[in-house]
């Protein structure tokens, strides 16, 4: 089963990379994706001073029930997603982009 959800992990990093996938925006810090009935949902919680954040993944069934929930501690790749994610919701390069066109 860890293989597989590598394998989610790397895919939605791909896929969000190549602009195949759009985020949405569930809270302040949370982003998800459904697929059918299932979701993907990404979050960064705060911890405490010493620990800045904790970022997770919880994957839901067709019931909306958690049946995964990652941790960066054990999937480290967690980090690049959330924030490719976070980027992907507030258009964040395209923005940058059109900016750059526009004084250039």
């Amino acid at each position: 089963m860890e293989k597989q959800l590598k394998m989610i992990i790397s895919l939605l990093i791909k896929k969000t990379k190549s602009k195949h996938l759009s985020w949405k925006k569930l809270t302040e810090s949370s982003y998800y994706i459904d697929f059918n009935d299932c979701r993907v949902n990404i979050f960064c919680q705060p911890v405490s001073y010493k620990e800045k954040r904790r970022i997770r993944l919880l994957i839901y069934n067709s019931r909306q029930e958690v049946i995964s929930t990652l941790e960066e501690e054990k999937f480290k790749d967690l980090k690049e997603l959330y924030e490719l994610a976070h980027n992907n919701y507030y258009s964040f390069d395209e923005t940058l982009e059109m900016i750059i066109r526009q004084l250039t």
